[in-house]
């Protein structure tokens, strides 16, 4: 029984995956598509495939930090404490991938980890060209 839910659970990780979504910023020429599983850190692999060609290569993410505070308040005989943790649910990322004839996509990103959802802009070598990235 427990390796069934332990293949369940793996198969339910191992299945997600984020969609990208590459657009010409200039509108002309075809549109890319790609992937990147999920992660439990802040790092992974990506692949797109854009005009042919298949790239394959890693992210990573850096958070932006948060913070923690604790606080007591005192008013005449009453006190009153409490604490707060607050960290960030956006990080900025980068990818840099490469296929097989030795072509390479350079992306950045902003990554929002609360909706799983982000936006960026990668570089083709090919030709200098610019593409909107969407991260689904």
């Amino acid at each position: 029984m427990k390796r069934k839910a332990v293949a369940l659970v793996g198969l339910l990780v191992a299945g997600c995956s984020h969609g990208l979504l590459l657009t010409p910023q200039d509108g002309v020429g075809p549109v890319g598509r790609g992937s990147a599983p999920t992660s439990m850190g802040y790092s992974g692999k990506m692949t797109v495939d854009l005009a042919g060609k298949h790239y394959v290569g890693d992210w990573t993410l850096q958070s932006t930090g948060g913070g923690v505070g604790i606080g007591t308040a005192f008013s005449g005989g009453t006190v009153a404490s409490g604490s707060f943790v607050g960290l960030s649910a956006n990080g900025n990322g980068r990818a840099y991938l490469t296929e097989a004839g030795g072509a390479s996509l350079a992306c950045q990103f902003t990554y929002n980890e609360m909706s799983a959802t982000g936006i960026g802009v990668c570089r083709s070598s090919v030709d200098g060209k610019l593409y909107d990235l969407a991260i689904q």
